[in-house]
């Protein structure tokens, strides 16, 4: 059992504990995290309540736009007088006035009207008034022709004057509209080609029919 200690005795101890303690030095304050500037508070401010920036795309480029051009219409243009003059060489001057049946178109008449069809198209496409509609003189003037050779030189010369159009017109005025409330309005003036590789086929085809009739065999055109 431990000796008792008086109340005096303790009380020594214990002021002697507490000197001890004063002097044991104190620790470091910590020092206060330091105040950032206004500058750099702003920027940290506005920082975070700007939203994170996507990478900038670059413009997509824009395709360059194709020259205007009317090769294409050339090309059709001359396989169209190619093909039909390979069938028309199955007539001679001959069957010049041959016609299946009365009433109809003569060989020769077949021609010159697709000859007369070439300058409407191209006088039509290029008038301020459109097409002319014109077709009871139209049909008088194709049934003055009686012979297959003046039709084909009407067939030749109408091919020329429209080859010469197609270069020598700039092809801006080709792809501009054909004029409204008339055929084809509004469709860009090249279209005509398009109708003509139509008509002339039309009349080609019906050449070829003459020619058989007459017993020949027209030959094929496309080769």
């Amino acid at each position: 059992m431990p000796p008792k200690t008086s109340k005096k005795t303790a009380k020594k101890r214990a002021q002697k504990s507490a000197k001890q303690t004063l002097k044991k030095p104190a620790g470091k304050p910590l020092k206060p995290p330091a105040r950032p500037s206004s500058r750099t508070a702003a920027t940290a401010h506005k920082a975070a309540r700007t939203p994170a920036s996507k990478p900038r795309r670059k413009p997509a480029s824009t395709p360059a736009a194709p020259a205007l051009s009317t090769e294409r219409q050339q090309r059709s243009l001359a396989n169209m007088k190619t093909y039909f003059e390979r069938t028309l060489a199955a007539l001679d001057e001959g069957d010049s006035s041959f016609t299946p049946m009365p009433g109809m178109f003569s060989a020769a008449q077949q021609v010159a009207h697709a000859a007369q069809t070439i300058d409407w198209f191209l006088e039509g496409a290029f008038s301020p008034t459109g097409f002319s509609m014109d077709f009871p003189t139209m049909e008088t003037e194709v049934r003055k022709v009686t012979s297959l050779a003046a039709a084909k030189a009407l067939l030749g010369e109408a091919f020329g004057r429209f080859e010469l159009a197609l270069k020598e017109r700039p092809a801006p005025r080709w792809h501009e509209p054909i004029v409204k409330d008339t055929i084809m309005g509004g469709a860009p003036r090249w279209s005509v080609v398009d109708g003509l590789v139509d008509h002339t086929a039309h009349h080609r085809g019906a050449i070829a029919v003459y020619a058989r009739l007459r017993g020949k065999t027209p030959a094929m055109p496309y080769m």
